[in-house]
């Protein structure tokens, strides 16, 4: 499911609303876990997750980074299972 071309697009997909909706990381990343999880981040995941973004300097490496957060909450099992 990971790298299913299906999952990929979803991913740049999500993370193309997200960037037009939010411009700091923050907000990014707090909309990313609502829209899969529907809750926001723990400390830290939102930490963890802003350490990974800093690691794309660039617009372009940043999108995919963000695609890249969104294919992993995909991927995850809080994402694929309902308690």
């Amino acid at each position: 499911m990971l790298n299913n071309p299906f999952v990929i697009q979803q991913s740049r997909a999500m993370a193309e609303r997200i960037n037009r909706a939010c411009t700091n990381e923050n907000d990014k990343v707090t909309m990313a876990f609502n829209l899969a999880y529907s809750r926001s981040p723990s400390d830290d995941e939102l930490e963890e997750t802003e350490k990974f973004l800093a690691n794309f300097m660039n617009s372009s490496e940043a999108d995919e980074g963000l695609a890249a957060v969104c294919q992993s909450l995909f991927a995850s099992a809080e994402f694929r299972f309902v308690d």
